[in-house]
């Protein structure tokens, strides 16, 4: 295990017990691998960095109606970017600044509460909200609309805080979860167009 300063502990998987009895060249060839990935590992987790997504699409609808869809937390559980099963706000009056909302999600297989609070409302052109529940520690999350032609594009943003036994996991999991993001903002593009014009 690494020493010094900056240290810290390697996922088992780096460090097998079959490197512990190899020896002779097959020990040496082992050795230098698993420091190889070690050190990889430690380049890739190095500093406070933190996962984010982001995603853009055009859609054939005015910037107007592209926002009332998004802003309808009716619609959330059909757009399918966070497996949301609801959505609801739980703050009284209309959605702003300070809102709250909690919604119902299934993420990597289990149901979970994830609560919201709206960071920036500015109708039609850009959403802001932070959220928190397991798995993770939380996320932040940041749509912009913008209008061209007679269409609008749409730039989503996600950034997560994990939890610390996530992040271990992160480089197989991450890549689930950008491509459920991915295959929901293309859902976004698909149930608005379909929308009557």
């Amino acid at each position: 295990m690494p020493s010094g300063r900056g240290s810290r502990s390697w996922p088992l998987a780096l460090w097998p017990e079959s490197s512990a009895i190899s020896s002779g060249a097959s020990f040496q060839r082992c050795s230098a691998l698993r420091l190889s990935e070690a050190r990889d590992y430690q380049a890739h987790h190095k500093g406070d960095h933190l996962p984010r997504f982001e995603d853009s699409i055009v859609i054939d609808r005015p910037i107007d109606e592209v926002w009332a869809y998004l802003t309808d937390w009716f619609n959330t559980p059909r757009m399918g970017g966070y497996a949301a099963l609801g959505l609801r706000q739980t703050s009284p009056g209309p959605t702003g600044v300070g809102s709250t909302l909690q919604g119902r999600n299934v993420i990597l297989g289990f149901e979970t509460r994830l609560n919201h609070k709206v960071t920036e409302w500015d109708p039609p052109h850009a959403f802001a909200d932070t959220m928190e529940g397991r798995p993770f520690r939380s996320l932040s999350q940041r749509g912009t609309l913008e209008s061209i032609g007679g269409g609008t594009l749409v730039v989503v943003s996600t950034e997560f805080e994990l939890r610390p036994a996530l992040r271990l996991l992160w480089p197989f999991l991450g890549p689930l979860v950008r491509r459920k993001m991915r295959t929901g903002v293309q859902r976004v593009k698909q149930l608005i167009e379909s929308e009557p014009g």
